[in-house]
């Protein structure tokens, strides 16, 4: 769609997306009808158009403002832009799995696992809806680089490939002495603090740097109880996501969510001794619990379907967790 022959200046395009958008009423949406008119007779670009990106003109992506913002020009300040938890998307080869409608009974594509694949699951941009207005924004004053990470692999991981994206912004930066910056958003704040104790040596060239900032929004530094809610059933996104990803059998959803270390890593008191949550048998201790409260609160909840939408997710080994002194 953002295709087409090549232009002398960068192509454009409109995204209605109103309430009154149809295939079939580009000639009587009042909104789409303007900007065709403006667009045949305007000399100069409408101003409700916005350049396309070269990643969504190249088929890449579907977002259309992807790559506006170049990330090569090193006479401005570099920016990385880290989304938050579950806000970058997931593809498998060419096929993206997160966030997409092939989600739908389908979660299971997302089971993380220790062993290599034939064919990796990779970051896929962020979410565009939540982060597309802040690249664009910066990207009128720096050159923004969107760092989409893998939210289900441990921290640690994507911390070491953080690290690189630095040292090639720092290095394309040396003659023009300008500065790295970071807008960490959630979990991707942990990612930041994560490459400060596994990259040190990037971490003190970053930081040295004059100008060097990085702002943290909403990072869960003392932990967060979101996991456990979501394993246990208590959270409404996590129930929907269930529901969603499996479809009848949300104890399915939750027990692939137990698996994603990145996930777990995120759980406030992991390191807790009295509570023993980086055990599996401190969560299962829970699980059991819970359920026998739910039996004892109604006696209509004894079948094993019934049974199954109450399950927590439990992780079956040992949980992955950062160091001490990351946690």
């Amino acid at each position: 769609m953002y295709g087409g022959m090549p232009r002398q200046t960068p192509a454009s395009f409109l995204f209605d997306k109103s309430g009154e958008v149809s295939h079939f009423r580009y000639f009587s949406n009042l909104m789409t009808a303007r900007a065709i008119t403006e667009a045949l007779i305007e000399p100069a670009t409408p101003t409700d158009f916005l350049a396309i990106g070269p990643l969504s003109w190249a088929g890449e992506d579907s977002g259309g403002l992807r790559g506006a913002a170049p990330a090569s020009d090193p006479s401005k300040p570099a920016l990385l832009i880290l989304p938050g938890i579950l806000g970058s998307n997931l593809k498998v080869g060419d096929e993206r799995v997160w966030l997409s409608w092939r989600i739908v009974n389908g979660l299971d594509r997302l089971e993380y696992s220790s062993e290599p694949k034939s064919v990796a699951i990779e970051p896929d941009g962020p979410i565009g809806l939540s982060y597309d207005k802040l690249i664009r924004f910066f990207g009128a004053t720096h050159s923004v680089t969107p760092f989409a990470f893998d939210w289900r692999i441990p921290i640690e991981r994507e911390a070491a490939r953080l690290a690189a994206a630095i040292t090639e912004a720092l290095d394309a930066r040396v003659q023009t002495r300008q500065p790295v910056r970071i807008i960490a958003h959630s979990m991707g704040g942990l990612v930041v603090r994560a490459m400060q104790i596994f990259a040190p040596d990037v971490w003190q060239r970053f930081v040295d740097a004059e100008g060097a900032r990085i702002l943290m929004l909403g990072t869960p530094n003392g932990g967060s109880w979101a996991p456990m809610q979501v394993l246990s059933g208590d959270d409404t996104f996590g129930n929907t996501l269930s529901a969603v990803g499996s479809l009848f059998d949300g104890g399915k959803s939750r027990k692939i969510m137990a698996l994603m270390p990145g996930f777990l890593q995120l759980q406030a008191g992991l390191l807790d001794p009295s509570r023993k949550l980086d055990t599996e048998e401190g969560w299962q201790a829970l699980a059991t619990k819970d359920m026998e409260s739910v039996e004892a609160a109604s006696v209509w909840h004894s079948l094993d379907a019934q049974k199954r939408i109450c399950e927590w997710g439990c992780h079956r080994t040992r949980c992955w967790q950062l160091p001490r002194h990351c946690a």
